[in-house]
């Protein structure tokens, strides 16, 4: 099972995508998954983590967690947000590739000339104050009604219709306003508040953090937790 963890880790990687399609092959069998490094020291660590963080959400998968963690699941092990979520597969890239013996800058060009698609997303993406991803619909509400979505939103002292907006727990902010709208493509269906500033990320930059902090931690053998001590900020 450990195995079957780290390989998913690596093969969501867009380095593993990569090396996968040079091959030219429609089907993976064994002797080009036997190819593939599969590190076992503190770099198969952080994948592993990483994986069970990413798939771990639903108390199905409390055995898998505790099999490979020693610690019980509870609700709050899984990453949740959009935004967490993204990190931690930045983090799988960099991993991939330090496991490929790449350099970071050959990383960034691998998702720079292959994933054309990936950059436009990155390019385009928007997070709020709670690390979702901001739907184009609340977009078009904050352009139709002037809101300023590089600032915070005062609910009082705003001056459009009082049911476009609403108050919600940030972790950065604490309770601070945002935009009401329900998302058509969500389930389940309600109502949610996006609380600006939206922010975008920069993944070249993450990558290359991430890369920088997995090789300081593989040379001095740390095996800090994803949740405790993320490489990408």
């Amino acid at each position: 099972m450990k195995t079957l963890v780290l390989f998913s880790g690596l093969a969501n990687s867009i380095v593993y995508d990569f090396w996968i399609k040079t091959t030219g092959k429609s089907d993976l069998y064994e002797s080009t998954l036997m190819l593939l490094p599969l590190p076992t020291n503190t770099m198969g660590t952080e994948i592993i983590e990483r994986v069970l963080h990413l798939n771990c959400i639903t108390r199905p998968f409390a055995p898998l967690w505790e099999s490979l963690t020693g610690t019980p699941w509870h609700r709050s092990c899984a990453l949740r947000t959009d935004r967490e979520r993204r990190r931690a597969l930045v983090e799988l890239d960099a991993l991939a590739a330090i496991a490929l013996d790449l350099t970071a800058e050959e990383l960034i060009t691998i998702y720079r000339v292959q994933f054309p698609v990936l950059r436009q997303y990155e390019r385009e993406n928007l997070y709020d104050q709670t690390g979702r991803l901001v739907p184009q619909g609340v977009l078009a509400l904050a352009k139709r009604h002037n809101i300023d979505i590089r600032q915070p939103l005062n609910v009082t002292t705003f001056p459009g219709p009082a049911d476009l907006v609403g108050e919600v727990e940030t972790p950065g902010l604490g309770v601070t306003g945002g935009i009401v709208w329900e998302d058509p493509k969500m389930e389940p269906r309600m109502k949610r508040v996006y609380p600006p500033p939206f922010t975008k990320c920069d993944r070249e930059a993450d990558m290359r953090q991430a890369y920088q902090t997995f090789q300081e931690r593989l040379r001095s053998g740390d095996q800090t937790t994803t949740r405790d001590e993320p490489a990408v900020r």
